[in-house]
């Protein structure tokens, strides 16, 4: 009825994600939206989302229709078959693709401008009488709107600052940017980036011998995954951030299994929402490979086997499925 949410597609999606998908070439890509519109506004939006999109559309027709039957001003006329055709040409690319920021913004914008063309006329009467209460509304609406904007845009531009600076392996800078940013905008997608930043600066000071920094900024990482996990449960990549941070810590603790546990126990949950996601058997079968070496368990071995044919069975072209099945044949083999 409702969706999944509003600019959900890009996590909601990979529940249903088909397996032929792992053949094509943007096999790893975030797809954050449906190729066609409509079917984008049913997923994330839902029957009431999409009826009221579509209640929208034809209404502008209506109006434009009527108005190009009725209008008398020939230059009027000729606005409304102007708007008319943009609006179809609109409609048509969205069915057949997917909408970009400046198809969205006329989308919305030729709607304003028929409204604007129609109410000109009553505009000086609208405003004449309630002057006070629609200018006191409207500096107010667009202060509140003006600072909200502000801070998400200063907020995004210290999120690509802070991308940069993981880049080059400045994860101090990288964390203060997202610190920052997250100050500006509360943001999961800011918690998430800032904690594997938090955690690789974690592993840089226990190899210079600061443990108790380390393992300070150790426990803020995963704290700040779990809360990015917490605000968007079903963001399969937030899971796979979280276990990329818990092997981190594995390295830094080679002879604590703990983290290895966690991490395995972290990326089922991603598998139970991307059923068809083939690095996530892969990385599975590298974890149970580690938990063989500190258990000497067979059946560990058995899992490794069992998540590498998984992960090739989902993509049949996986190179890196392949290496990793040789090599733990030859390791078994020894």
């Amino acid at each position: 009825m409702f969706g999944s949410g509003v600019e959900t597609f890009a996590y909601s999606y990979y529940f249903t994600r088909p397996q032929e998908h792992n053949l094509t070439s943007e096999w790893d890509f975030i797809y954050n939206k449906a190729h066609n519109e409509y079917l984008n506004y049913l997923a994330t939006t839902g029957f009431v989302g999409l009826l009221s999109y579509l209640f929208l559309i034809g209404g502008v027709f209506f109006i434009l229709i009527k108005e190009i039957i009725y209008e008398k001003d020939k230059q009027n006329k000729l606005i409304y078959i102007t708007l008319l055709a943009s609006y179809v040409t609109i409609l048509t690319t969205n069915f057949f693709g997917f909408s970009t920021t400046t198809i969205n913004l006329f989308f919305y914008l030729i709607p304003a401008f028929i409204g604007i063309n129609i109410i000109k006329e009553q505009k000086e009467f609208i405003f004449k009488n309630k002057p006070f209460i629609f200018q006191v509304f409207g500096v107010s609406l667009g202060l509140v709107l003006l600072y909200f904007l502000t801070s998400y845009f200063i907020a995004d531009l210290n999120y690509a600052k802070s991308e940069k600076a993981s880049q080059i392996g400045d994860y101090q800078s990288a964390a203060t940017y997202l610190d920052q940013a997250n100050r500006l905008h509360n943001s999961h997608i800011y918690l998430n980036s800032y904690s594997l930043n938090v955690a690789n600066l974690a592993v840089l000071l226990s190899y210079q011998k600061d443990s108790k920094q380390s393992i300070d900024l150790m426990k803020l990482a995963l704290q700040k995954s779990s809360e990015a996990i917490s605000a968007s449960p079903k963001n399969v990549n937030y899971l796979k951030n979280k276990s990329k941070i818990e092997y981190l810590f594995y390295q830094v603790n080679p002879q604590d299994r703990k983290y290895v546990d966690s991490a395995i126990s972290t990326l089922k949950k991603a598998q139970e929402l991307s059923p068809t996601d083939a690095k996530i058997p892969y990385s599975l079968s590298i974890f149970y490979t580690i938990l063989f070496d500190f258990t000497k368990d067979i059946k560990y071995k058995d899992l490794s086997f069992k998540e590498v044919d998984k992960s090739i069975t989902l993509k049949s072209n996986f190179k890196d499925a392949f290496t990793l099945k040789t090599q733990l044949i030859e390791k078994y083999k020894n």
